[in-house]
């Protein structure tokens, strides 16, 4: 029997709490300082990580999961160097239309990531949600997504992450069709076993978060995974009845 316990980061910055536009702001939650992904990184028993697609292919064992999302430039400028320093591999999931613009990775970066053993995954084309989306153009996000991203860096791509972790069931259907073999969420909790698609959980990192609560998280603490479980499914009430776009909104002003 194998288990994860997969964590999500996205946007590392040396000073996190300094915001010079909208953009910031909008994602200051979202924004941890180099100490304390290093912090992070250290917790981490590099024997027991692996990328996403090395999962599928475990037959027992527990391991941990390092996952970003959107596919920033600080991933290659300080996530990057810092994993290749203590042996850990990485996914890395990536918006295939926001490559090689500023701020975000280029080909050359995700080249060299990839030939170093770090995985990448798809994040869709856009950075959009794809429930906002009618359904012809959530599928041409899942599926050109995978294509661009496979011609642009030469390697298979395995992997899909659905921006914030909104989706409906359909999704993970057209996704294994398009070749995917991991479908990675925002539910949070440990992963068990694994299938012809395997439903991946993902347990969020955020700027608050401190040095007690990341070594609980990463020990897969039974406490913390619960009370992360109940507060995702709070949550959900306030999406369904505000709608995700109007719940984004309302969200960037606390």
């Amino acid at each position: 029997m194998k288990s994860a316990l997969a964590l999500t980061l996205h946007r590392i910055n040396p000073e996190p709490t300094v915001s010079c536009s909208v953009i910031d702001l909008a994602t200051q939650r979202y924004t941890i300082s180099t100490d304390l992904f290093k912090q992070i990184v250290n917790m981490i028993p590099f024997e027991k990580c692996c990328t996403v697609s090395e999962y599928i292919d475990k037959e027992d064992g527990n391991w941990v999961i390092l996952t970003f999302d959107d596919g920033n430039l600080s991933d290659f400028e300080i996530a990057f160097p810092m994993l290749m320093d203590k042996g850990i591999k990485a996914t890395f999931f990536v918006n295939a239309e926001n490559i090689d613009l500023p701020g975000y990775l280029g080909v050359s970066h995700l080249k060299e990531m990839t030939q170093a053993g770090m995985e990448i995954g798809s994040h869709g084309l856009t950075h959009r949600y794809l429930i906002t989306m009618n359904q012809n153009e959530a599928i041409r996000e899942i599926r050109e997504s995978k294509e661009r991203l496979e011609q642009e860096i030469g390697v298979r791509v395995k992997s899909f992450a659905p921006v914030g972790g909104h989706y409906r069931r359909w999704m993970k259907e057209t996704a294994y069709e398009a070749g995917y073999k991991v479908f990675a969420t925002m539910i949070p909790g440990k992963t068990n076993g694994g299938e012809d698609l395997t439903v991946l959980r993902r347990n969020h990192i955020q700027s608050h978060h401190d040095t007690k609560y990341l070594s609980q998280l990463i020990h897969g603490d039974y406490g913390t995974l619960l009370l992360n479980r109940l507060r995702y499914n709070l949550l959900q009430i306030p999406k369904i009845i505000l709608g995700i776009n109007n719940y984004d909104s309302l969200k960037k002003l606390f």
